[in-house]
């Protein structure tokens, strides 16, 4: 990842009136509001949070006082989604919740296994627990800012920790805003910005000056592609990272934190800014996310933090796959968006800004995130256009499509992910992965502009097509192949057209020809097996040129004994037969056969059921 990217949008937020909002170690407490929502007691019980104003009165001169007698609670949503709270860490891996300053939010509750669940920013030290509170875990690392307004805060909040506390286990779920004098929040306080920031860089930098220049690099992990070298106090020297050099290649463990080096403390700061967006996928694919950070001179805070804000509002995988499938539902209606391209055009950005797009696994667990791919300055004219191909593909498809099924209702949702989706997998979690894995092959050549040939699309249609035979009650082939036919078009080769040219497909063109008085869907057929049995396996039936011309003799001794040798059939066997003939030095192609045989078999049949139907 481009951290020269991430950088620059850490320093763009911070410009903005709701920078702080965005950084890594605070947090909205409407946020945990929401999820405590989702939340039940062991009674099952929705978990409700009640926030509570508590004015503090003084000044880091005369110290602080609660004024407890005028606490309420707080109304006002408007006001609560303004509340932020500080997440305090030493080390982006610290989970030990050390409370420092500024306002608390916190649940404890009995969950249905008996435990006490606690979340927020506040631990209480539990009965019979060794554990402190969380106000006494930060003791230490509070102990330089005593004569300081976090200090004299952290003072007064001591003296009164037991009415705090009792406060928090009254609810639960609770969260308290510490209004000070003026109607100004914790953060908006004289120095408290100052202080917070060295407090964190702090925690996170070392300076060094190897070859007399002064530099800073990062103690700890704070940002995946940034795993810091470890500071030997005692040798005052770096040394490598887990013991081997890691992402950088050519350079020797004591010299890998060259590439992790920051000319100012500012730049680590701007990054706490960014390293949210840098790290949270757009765009969720299940085991794949792809992350996007715009770039350019255009840049300002509303509409930087407005195009990343949309990667934050869907939180959980399957919140954002029926999302993605209501997009594409709509999309159908007129909107020629592919939710693929839809966040790097719907914006508010000017033709020139670029995109640092990065295909990542998102973290699960304890696993942190890893980059895969990344595809750097990309520009969103670019994104544009080779979208733009994309769209006239696809509307010219529903057109055919409305032309040849003009009564059907379901019409299919042709978009890069869903087509995919429905070619290469089945069912279940194994399914999902192979389709996520061949995205993550084929999206970086379509976002380049460099989709040429997608050779696993013909044999993983035509293996599909067969399971849907084979399993579905009623399988609509000619809705189904307009995905393999939006897929094969928007490949920059067209290797659609040399497919239709091939002996191979027309063999397979007279063969399902052949065929077609036994469908399925014929009240007359004479085989009511032959579609599931033959045509659902039919790969295996015409494997070889030696097993194709048995298939063939089967067909025309059943057509035969059946009487349905009609003159369509008589004709194709006849071709055929001439084909076959003419193979010797043409290459088979038992998937290009299959192509042929199912478009030929097929052809127009849900047309004739329709019809059907509607003289039912």
């Amino acid at each position: 990842m481009s951290l020269d990217t991430v950088l620059q949008i850490g320093k763009t937020i911070q410009k903005s009136k709701d920078g702080w909002k965005f950084h890594r170690f605070l947090k909205p407490i409407e946020e945990d509001i929401k999820i405590y929502q989702r939340k039940k007691d062991a009674t099952g019980s929705t978990i409700h949070t009640v926030v509570y104003q508590l004015p503090v009165i003084g000044s880091v001169l005369s110290g602080f006082t609660f004024d407890f007698e005028n606490i309420q609670v707080l109304q006002d949503e408007s006001k609560i989604k303004s509340l932020l709270y500080l997440n305090y860490k030493t080390s982006d891996k610290d989970a030990e919740k050390k409370y420092l300053f500024g306002d608390i939010v916190y649940s404890g509750y009995k969950d249905k296994d008996g435990k006490i669940a606690e979340n927020g920013n506040y631990r209480l030290q539990l009965e019979g627990a060794k554990k402190p509170s969380s106000f006494v875990r930060c003791k230490s690392e509070a102990a330089d800012l005593e004569d300081t307004i976090i200090g004299k805060f952290r003072k007064s909040f001591e003296d009164n920790i037991e009415h705090i506390e009792g406060i928090l286990r009254s609810h639960s779920a609770v969260a308290i805003h510490f209004l000070f004098e003026e109607g100004k929040t914790w953060i908006e306080l004289e120095n408290v910005e100052s202080l917070l920031k060295q407090k964190l860089l702090d925690s996170f930098i070392v300076s060094a000056q190897p070859n007399g220049t002064s530099v800073y690099a990062l103690t700890k992990t704070l940002i995946k592609t940034i795993k810091p070298p470890i500071w030997d106090k005692e040798a005052k020297k770096f040394n490598p990272p887990d013991g081997v050099g890691g992402v950088t290649p050519g350079f020797d463990n004591q010299t890998a934190y060259k590439l992790r080096a920051f000319s100012s403390p500012d730049d680590v700061w701007d990054l706490m800014f960014a390293i949210d967006f840098a790290e949270r996928p757009m765009i969720s694919l299940g085991t794949i996310g792809i992350i996007a950070l715009p770039k350019g001179q255009n840049l300002n805070p509303d509409n930087l933090i407005g195009f990343l804000k949309k990667s934050k509002d869907v939180t959980t995988e399957d919140e954002q796959e029926k999302i993605l499938e209501i997009q594409n539902i709509a999309s159908n209606s007129g909107n020629d968006f592919d939710d693929l391209f839809k966040p790097y055009i719907e914006n508010s950005f000017d033709e020139s800004v670029q995109f640092d797009i990065i295909f990542i696994r998102p973290k699960a667990g304890s696993s942190p995130a890893v980059d895969m791919i990344e595809l750097s300055s990309i520009k969103k004219s670019h994104l544009r256009k080779v979208h733009e191909v994309i769209a006239q593909v696809r509307r010219s498809l529903l057109d055919e499509f409305n032309q040849l099924l003009p009564h059907t209702k379901y019409k299919p949702n042709l978009s890069i992910k869903d087509s995919l989706s429905k070619i290469i997998a089945y069912e279940g979690k194994a399914a999902a992965k192979k389709t996520h894995f061949h995205l993550l092959k084929v999206l970086p050549q379509i976002y380049l502009d460099a989709y040429y040939d997608d050779p696993i699309l013909l044999p993983a249609f035509v293996d599909r097509t067969q399971y849907n035979i084979r399993n579905e009650g009623q399988f609509f082939y000619n809705q189904f192949r307009f995905h393999f036919l939006f897929l094969m078009n928007i490949q920059k080769n067209k290797p659609l057209m040399e497919i239709n040219n091939s002996r191979s497909y027309a063999l397979g063109k007279f063969l399902g020809t052949m065929a077609k008085p036994f469908a399925a869907w014929r009240d007359d057929c004479p085989i009511k097996s032959f579609e599931k049995n033959y045509v659902g396996n039919l790969t295996r039936r015409i494997a070889y040129v030696e097993d194709l011309v048995k298939f063939s003799n089967f067909l025309n001794e059943k057509l035969a004994i059946h009487e349905k040798f009609y003159k369509d059939q008589q004709e194709a066997s006849r071709q055929l037969a001439q084909e076959l003939k003419n193979l010797s030095n043409t290459k088979y192609n038992k998937h290009e056969c299959a192509l042929g045989f199912f478009e030929s078999y097929f052809e127009r049949l849900e047309t004739k059921v329709e019809a059907n139907q509607d003289n039912n």
